[in-house]
């Protein structure tokens, strides 16, 4: 029997999850979201996602934020991940020399001048996820694809050649 792609619950179950990370990348771009708990956070914003650890300020309740992003920053080269982490420096200055940065990496640098060495940081980009997530994606597919093939040949076989 002939494998039926467009049946194959590997395949719209693929298609669902690149969608909602194209959505999220999209959304990324044009808004901020992030989420709080005690000193940990997650935020998806400016074409990826940040997880990181707050030096200073805890919060016993989930807290959820959303708010729009500034054009100059989602139009920011796409970037390579990195971790980053606090630096105490003068925040003004920072945030001053924040506007004008290149790229993502030193715009975050800028960023995190006046948060406190303790912060931590891993910023990891929607296309990076989204390559590895399409890479797995395939990759169960052409395996799908293999052992429904290496079925059907098996099965078209005499059954008295079997025995």
């Amino acid at each position: 029997m002939k494998w039926r792609w467009y049946r194959s619950l590997i395949l719209w179950a693929g298609l669902l999850v690149m969608g909602f990370i194209s959505w999220a990348w999209w959304d990324s771009c044009h808004s901020s979201s992030e989420a709080m708990k005690n000193e940990w956070y997650v935020g998806s914003h400016e074409s990826g996602i940040t997880f990181g650890r707050s030096g200073g300020t805890r919060r016993s309740a989930l807290e959820w934020t959303r708010y729009g992003s500034p054009a100059r920053y989602h139009a920011l080269h796409p970037s390579l991940p990195f971790v980053g982490r606090g630096r105490e420096d003068d925040s003004h200055e920072a945030s001053m020399a924040a506007r004008d940065a290149p790229d993502r990496k030193t715009y975050y640098h800028y960023r995190w001048a006046g948060m406190s060495k303790e912060t931590v940081w891993l910023y990891i980009p929607y296309w990076l996820i989204m390559a590895v997530a399409g890479a797995a994606w395939v990759l169960c597919l052409a395996w799908r694809w293999r052992s429904a093939t290496a079925d059907a040949g098996s099965s078209a076989k005499d059954p008295a050649e079997q025995m």
